[in-house]
């Protein structure tokens, strides 16, 4: 059952022609993988996977001398090499895999991004969700009516998180922003890092956008995790490091 519904993920975006070429795309990926990551988190990962996407997984890591983490389009060239696949068409067809992996392990993907550079995030995320624009991921989440108001939203909470972090954090996570809110999360003079608590953030957002309390945070709750999936994970850290233990849910990944 779990080797029919991982396979059945791999095959939800149409990338694949036969089913020949599924079979060798994971094959390809997991290999891949196993050669980038720690051997402890490439054990953690097979736990959730089906048994022959585990066994390609482990037997790569234990081959690999050390883990080695290549640049994505490495990666890449690396998976249409192995599994024989026209390098134009390679992402996509990774990226099916990395999504069904995504899905299938849950938050034991977070410890092995963590070990991958930053752009892998392409290969776990759905088409949709990495195209998508911000505040339309906002707009979509929080179910509002318009675009004007997901930016509304957006500008608030990370108008806010910016007053609360020191500028040159924020400068580091609005490089991990796309246009349409990238200028929101830097203010010109931010307060000190502790400043206000997690109740008077709200307050704040509420201010901003013209929200009574409760729709205040679960705007906050709804920016804030998207910011942490479009961030780097070490940099997301480094901003976490400077607000207090409360603000952590607010960063939790959809």
């Amino acid at each position: 059952m779990v080797t029919e519904g991982f396979y059945s993920l791999a095959r939800t975006n149409d990338a694949f022609d036969t089913d020949a070429e599924v079979d060798a795309t994971v094959d390809a990926v997991a290999e891949t993988l196993g050669e980038s990551l720690s051997r402890g988190e490439t054990v953690d990962l097979a736990e959730h996977l089906p048994e022959d996407v585990s066994e390609t997984l482990l037997d790569a890591s234990a081959d690999a001398e050390e883990p080695e983490s290549p640049p994505l389009d490495e990666f890449y060239d690396r998976v249409a090499e192995r599994a024989n696949l026209d390098r134009a068409a390679t992402p996509q067809k990774a990226q099916a895999v990395g999504v069904a992996i995504a899905e299938s392990v849950g938050d034991e993907l977070a410890n092995a991004r963590a070990q991958l550079p930053p752009a892998y995030e392409e290969l776990f995320e759905p088409p949709a969700v990495r195209r998508e624009p911000f505040a339309e991921t906002v707009r979509r989440r929080l179910d509002l009516d318009s675009d004007p108001e997901a930016q509304e939203a957006s500008e608030a909470v990370l108008g806010a998180l910016g007053e609360r972090l020191p500028k040159g954090e924020t400068e580091d996570l609005a490089v991990y922003l796309p246009a349409d809110v990238e200028d929101a999360i830097v203010v010109d003079d931010p307060a000190e890092a502790t400043d206000y608590s997690r109740s008077e953030f709200v307050l704040r957002v509420g201010e901003r956008a013209d929200v009574d309390d409760p729709t205040a945070h679960e705007y906050a709750n709804v920016v804030l995790g998207r910011l942490a999936e479009v961030a780097d994970d070490e940099e997301l850290d480094r901003a976490l490091e400077q607000l207090p233990v409360a603000y952590e849910s607010f960063f939790e990944r959809a």
